[in-house]
């Protein structure tokens, strides 16, 4: 993730693809700087099925 597009495309969009379409993200802060991508949840949300809406979006992610 190098610009700001792709920002949008994990974090911020309401597409199929973003991250805030998993059932339990409150919000998703996706960093250029740092590719480091923050999630504030409601519930239990498995890092798995964040890495899987990054992947679908077209990036790749891993836990840290």
């Amino acid at each position: 993730m190098s610009c700001l597009i792709c920002h949008a495309d994990i974090a911020k969009q309401k597409s199929k693809k973003a991250v805030n379409n998993v059932a339990g993200i409150e919000s998703a802060n996706a960093a250029v700087d740092t590719k480091i991508l923050t999630v504030t949840t409601d519930e239990k949300v498995t890092n798995e099925a964040v890495i899987a809406a990054v992947s679908e979006a077209g990036y790749t992610a891993e836990k840290r």
